[in-house]
């Protein structure tokens, strides 16, 4: 059992997790994620604290999220994100009761080989102390420079980030868990969800809705006297942020390189690693890679049935300029 699995068992009160409908210009329509035809993508959308525990007179109020799929390289990929909003930081417990709409990326976009998603999610109520602050800064940033979309830099901080969180979160750490959620999604579901800290038989999940503002609703009424958490999960057909996959930029740069030498034996080579990269990277659907392979090869092939001048020298396009969907 995971240090996230005994926090929840030593603090769960009656929490109510389920799909909600959706007002706002975010909303995302319901439906099953087949593999390898979307990428993935999570936002937490809207939350509410009140009432913060254990007598806390002045504390910090953090969000963090641990979001795990399946990739190529055999262990799953986890994604880690820590944010303490502006408004909870170092802030009166008196004065916690409050909507924050924060629309922040949680996960993604990722592709989806199949098997399950997991999600761990928690807010959490930090006492104020001298170190609390920088702490908090420190594991921002961290996941930050991990990222959200990219396999690689994920799996490298994975550990300390870890760690870092059960320091602060685990069971002896100095916070207390407002509310919180481990699920699995089996297979990912698109949609708007709810978090909430209330018990099943005093709440009409069907009349759960987030707004155009991003307040919950509950039976058209503002929720105000439990925590919750909105997230929403999203999945497209495709990613904007391709041309920026490391792995790619780096088997590009060289192939470009070869280019400009003009010889044929070397570009070749270099345009077999390329291939092989962008097939197999982990952070592209497979379609997706095939075809960029293919669109490359075919601007290699161009530029080397020209006749390079002093003025103008044998190049491909910059791998931003490749029109992957186009």
């Amino acid at each position: 059992m995971s240090w996230w699995d005994k926090l929840l068992r030593a603090r769960t009160d009656d929490w109510v997790f389920t799909p909600i409908a959706d007002e706002s210009e975010r909303a995302v329509e319901r439906r099953v994620v087949e593999p390898e035809t979307a990428y993935l993508g999570a936002f937490l959308r809207s939350m509410r604290i009140v009432d913060v525990r254990r007598g806390l007179s002045r504390f910090y109020g953090a969000v963090s999220s641990t979001a795990t799929v399946p990739h190529r390289g055999g262990a799953p990929a986890e994604f880690f994100v820590v944010t303490t909003p502006t408004a909870l930081r170092d802030v009166d417990a008196k004065q916690a009761d409050r909507v924050l709409v924060l629309d922040r990326r949680i996960l993604g976009p990722v592709p989806y080989r199949g098997g399950d998603l997991e999600l761990e999610l928690g807010l959490f109520s930090v006492r104020s102390a001298d170190l609390a602050g920088p702490y908090l800064d420190l594991l921002e940033s961290m996941a930050s420079a991990a990222g959200l979309a990219f396999v690689g830099p994920a799996l490298a901080l994975a550990k300390p980030l870890r760690d870092g969180l059960e320091l602060l979160v685990g069971a002896d750490g100095p916070s207390m868990l407002e509310i919180g959620l481990a699920k699995t999604f089996s297979p990912p579901q698109t949609g708007t969800y709810c978090l909430l800290a209330a018990s099943r038989d005093t709440v009409d999940t069907d009349a759960l809705v987030l707004d155009a503002a991003g307040t919950l609703l509950h039976r058209g009424q503002p929720v105000r006297d439990q925590p919750y958490v909105v997230v929403t999960l999203d999945a497209h057909d495709r990613r904007d942020d391709w041309s920026a996959i490391p792995a790619l930029v780096k088997a590009h740069e060289a192939l470009a390189a070869e280019v400009r030498t003009g010889n044929q034996a070397r570009v070749g080579d270099a345009l077999a690693v390329f291939r092989r990269a962008a097939v197999l990277d982990d952070d592209l659907l497979a379609a997706d890679g095939l075809r960029l392979a293919e669109k490359v090869a075919a601007e290699v092939a161009m530029a080397l049935g020209t006749t390079p001048t002093a003025a103008v020298p044998l190049a491909i396009p910059s791998l931003a300029e490749v029109p992957l969907y186009g």
